[in-house]
């Protein structure tokens, strides 16, 4: 398979010449979004909730929560809300989230969680210019066997 001329620049940005530096470009991390049934404290987990309440406290969102695979209730703090997280924390919303579980004096928060589509993945997080979906896209499209076949490498 041949690279488009869109995929060469998306490579370039990211240091690479072939699909082989490609391959060797490592992830940094690996985000894990798997719905567990016990809470994974100080690590990012994926939660599905449902939003039982949300206000507006000192400029920020502040968002009641229900987490159905934790079975446990839980605070969301936005910082710096956008008219977007006012639209998707309506009461009654269900949705996954991707952030860390803390306990703290106030009961079990997650601040500044990211809303996700998709759960049961573990995706590759790499240090790179481009945005980690078109990474990852990048390396499903073009590193495979045949691939790198083609670039001189034994089966």
């Amino acid at each position: 398979m041949s690279i488009t001329v869109e995929d060469k620049h998306f490579l370039e940005q990211i240091g690479c010449e072939n699909i082989i530096e490609l391959a060797l470009h490592v992830p940094t991390a690996y985000e894990d979004t798997t719905l567990y049934t016990l809470p994974q404290w100080g690590k990012k987990q994926a939660i599905l909730v449902e939003v039982r309440s949300s206000q507006t406290h000192n400029g920020n969102l502040k968002v009641d929560l229900y987490c159905e695979n934790l079975q446990m209730s839980l605070t969301s703090m936005i910082f710096h809300p956008k008219p977007y997280h006012y639209a998707t924390f309506k009461k009654g919303a269900k949705m996954v989230l991707y952030g860390v579980l803390e306990r703290t004096q106030w009961g079990v928060q997650m601040v500044q969680p990211k809303k996700i589509g998709k759960i049961g993945e573990i995706l590759p997080q790499f240090s790179s210019k481009l945005r980690a979906d078109s990474h990852q896209r990048l390396v499903r499209t073009y590193v495979t066997v045949a691939n790198l076949m083609k670039e001189g490498l034994d089966e």
